[in-house]
């Protein structure tokens, strides 16, 4: 798949989702057609990255690849939940299939979301180094041949570490941020099917419930970041095991 189109896919799934979440301030009618849209977004993602399932039974199977097919099984299983409970609580677009009310229907429909949110969060997290080695590299491409690059000044070396630095105390507090989020939003509630009925604040405004469900989604994508990098030093630290030589 393009890199282009990725970033397009990517951002399309990021925009969507926070109008998605955010049935108290659209109506149940753009609540519908928006979750629809979302759907197709993600049935595109995944047609394009169809070769993925293919090479399933190819390959060795490490930690990270094995984290890596949970996670995705489990992205699939919150997706299916969502559609399928989406689909017969419907009322508007999908009024025409005149499904009847299954009892609970509601608390399978807010679990299946909030399961989607975090092993969304999840699944970015953990592609996104992926992410940022191909952009790098398409970054290198696009460079003129023989141009000499501008030297790095000293003082701009010095402050890097200070940058990578506040940088850290930013996400940590952005991600402190989104936990208190998750629970203010009772997301482990739904989760566990402790709430018959949603909670929302109707008087918040579009732009602060998007930031605060972008926000409750950060700590996991920051989760996935780090396991991404923990599991890939402990690959490269592993030994390389010689094949007809007897290991200790």
């Amino acid at each position: 798949m393009a890199l282009s189109t990725k970033l397009v896919l990517d951002g399309a799934l990021i925009v969507l989702l926070p109008p998605c979440l955010a049935w108290h301030l659209t109506g149940n009618l753009m609540h519908e057609w928006l979750g629809l849209a979302f759907v197709l977004v993600v049935l595109w993602h995944l047609w394009l990255n169809r070769r993925w399932f293919t090479a399933l039974l190819r390959g060795r199977y490490n930690l990270l690849r094995r984290v890596n097919l949970l996670l995705t099984a489990l992205l699939l299983t919150a997706f299916a939940g969502t559609l399928v409970s989406g689909v017969m609580l419907s009322r508007q677009v999908f009024d025409f299939l005149d499904l009847p009310l299954v009892p609970g229907m509601n608390r399978v429909h807010m679990a299946a979301v909030s399961l989607l949110q975090l092993t969304a969060a999840l699944h970015f997290g953990l592609h996104f180094d992926g992410l940022c080695q191909r952009l790098r590299a398409k970054r290198q491409q696009g460079r003129v041949p023989g141009r000499a690059q501008k030297p790095r000044r000293a003082a701009d070396n010095a402050q890097r570490p200070l940058l990578r630095a506040g940088l850290f105390m930013l996400l940590l507090g952005w991600a402190v941020f989104g936990l208190y989020q998750a629970g203010e939003r009772m997301i482990f509630d739904k989760l566990f099917f402790q709430l018959e009925y949603p909670v929302f604040d109707f008087y918040e405004s579009f732009a602060w419930s998007a930031f605060c469900q972008i926000s409750l989604m950060q700590p996991f994508a920051l989760t996935g970041v780090l396991l991404r990098r923990a599991l890939t030093g402990r690959a490269q630290k592993s030994p390389v095991k010689k094949p007809g030589r007897a290991q200790c």
